[in-house]
């Protein structure tokens, strides 16, 4: 692009007579006027140049170099791009603008200053050099090294007991404790026997299939609807595949609802369901969330009625109680390790048969023999009693047990909590146990200490040798995982001082 300059001695005619030299069309020209130029300290300029653009046809862009020049332009909307200048000649415009403005608006008292802000400049400038010659005579060199870790697996069995024995154990103690709590345990079961004056709603279905895939389906085959009811099929019914993506075969088949939706609810007048409603093959990936193959009703099914009747026999109390006990067995595990989780986290569960008991069974029940009621709503409610070892306790033990037997002075200990695991109990006599436990411990080496003197080693071996070089030797050693170097040597040398060698530890 051709840009026109005009330098600071230039007046606005000078601008105008370029600017006459076009011809009457659209274009854009480039405008570079010297910044000391009073065109940037008259507005009055500028709107003249304006307005002799805009009857030109003329776009002009400035190319401008500081601020103030910027700020002007912005006030009457005018386009404008920044000259690049090299970064030493900006500095020295710079300097030599400060130094006019010191010439132009200060009296000659304030030369003295400004001389000593020259000298201070040119300290700072020689310090500078001086600074960028030592680097460069012996370069500094930062090394980032990250300690490796060890993962062991440990095996280590406690003594624990209730109370205090008078016996020699040489194996860690641990006290062992009880705590008790109490369980609310709720049940609602339907009745047996549960007699209905009409059948369940039956009728005919039509089935598609829009897969590529033939089907042959059994009599009583599960059907569910989008709100969890079931419907078995009447009898076997073969499903074609699909002549085509968007021709679908069809089947028809008889079928008969279940007496409890999939939540084990009592169906009642929900058998009753509108046209249109659509029967997906229950468990059956391609049918239940592809919707590739299922069954529509084309009419309400309409023949149930409102009219049932039960009534609670002793054996269906029997039954509830029954499940009730079996569901505490089945759970009580869980029900200890959720309590101690939630409100005692202080302590650890030895989840072991002879570790808890369940005692006073107290059964609450809404229903007496042949009341006419389609659920029985029991609350169990019993006392849990375990025995528990305190977490605080187990670490102190593991302390002591890594400093004993593995930790040297050169290791740094960390154990992971989460593997804890107690593997098995074993019963000396009553009130005293052995257990097995096994966890796992993190180990990796302390460079504060540096008991082995690792670091002086390094820098005894690394000076003046190339970066790839120093990673292979500081590798070499077991502890250290990772190595980052970074030299201000232009050659990529580490630096011949060990003064000038700084090792910093990631972790």
């Amino acid at each position: 692009m051709k840009i026109y300059y005009f330098s600071e001695n230039d007046n606005i005619y000078k601008i105008f007579n370029v600017l006459d030299k076009f011809p009457k069309r659209k274009k854009k020209i480039f405008l570079e006027i010297d910044h000391k130029n009073n065109f940037f300290s008259n507005k009055w300029w500028l709107k003249l140049v304006l307005e002799k653009s805009q009857e030109l046809w003329i776009i002009p862009i400035f190319i401008i170099t500081n601020t103030k020049q910027e700020l002007l332009l912005k006030t009457f909307w005018v386009n404008y791009i920044w000259k690049k200048e090299p970064l030493s000649q900006k500095i020295l415009n710079n300097l030599l603008e400060f130094k006019n403005i010191f010439k132009s608006n200060f009296s000659w008292k304030y030369s003295k200053t400004f001389k000593l802000i020259i000298v201070i400049w040119e300290f700072l400038i020689l310090v500078w050099s001086w600074y960028f010659i030592y680097n460069l005579i012996t370069p500094k060199t930062d090394i980032y090294i990250q300690p490796s870790v060890r993962i062991k697996h440990l095996v280590q069995k406690f003594y624990v007991w209730a109370k205090n024995n008078n016996i020699d154990i040489k194996l860690p103690l641990l006290n062992l404790y009880t705590w008790e709590f109490v369980k609310n345990i709720s049940v609602k079961l339907p009745v047996e026997d549960i007699k209905y004056l009409s059948k369940p709603a039956k009728w005919i279905v039509k089935f598609i299939n829009y897969s590529n895939v033939w089907y042959s389906l059994k009599a009583h085959t599960q059907l569910i609807t989008d709100n969890w009811l079931i419907f078995r099929i009447n009898n076997w019914v073969y499903i074609p595949n699909a002549k085509s993506p968007t021709n679908p075969w069809t089947a028809i088949v008889g079928v008969t609802a279940d007496k409890k939706d999939i939540n084990w609810q009592i169906i009642w007048s929900r058998w009753n369901v509108y046209k249109w409603t659509k029967f997906y093959i229950r468990k059956m990936y391609i049918s239940v969330w592809k919707k590739k193959v299922y069954a529509i009703a084309h009419v309400n099914f309409t023949n149930w009625q409102l009219n049932p009747t039960w009534v609670v026999k002793v054996n269906d109390i029997e039954n509830v109680k029954k499940y009730l006990k079996q569901t505490l067995e089945k759970n009580i595990v869980n029900y200890i390790k959720n309590y101690t989780s939630s409100n005692s986290k202080w302590q650890y569960f030895l989840a072991f048969s002879w570790m808890y008991n369940v005692y006073n069974y107290q059964y609450f029940i809404n229903a007496k023999p042949w009341d006419k009621l389609p659920y029985i709503h029991w609350d169990l409610q019993v006392k849990i009693i375990y025995s528990y070892v305190k977490t605080e306790e187990i670490k102190n033990l593991f302390k002591k047990y890594l400093k004993d037997h593995i930790v040297t002075m050169s290791d740094f200990i960390w154990w992971n909590d989460a593997s804890l695991q107690v593997i098995s109990i074993e019963k000396v006599f009553d009130n005293l146990y052995i257990i097995t436990v096994n966890f796992d411990a993190l180990l990796w080496y302390d460079f504060k200490k540096d008991y082995n003197k690792i670091k002086d080693q390094i820098l005894n071996q690394i000076p003046w040798s190339s970066i790839e070089r120093a990673k292979e030797i500081i590798l070499s050693y077991p502890v250290i995982a990772w190595v980052e170097i970074k030299t201000t040597n232009s050659l990529w040398i580490i630096s011949r001082l060990k003064s000038r060698i700084s090792i910093h530890i990631v972790k």
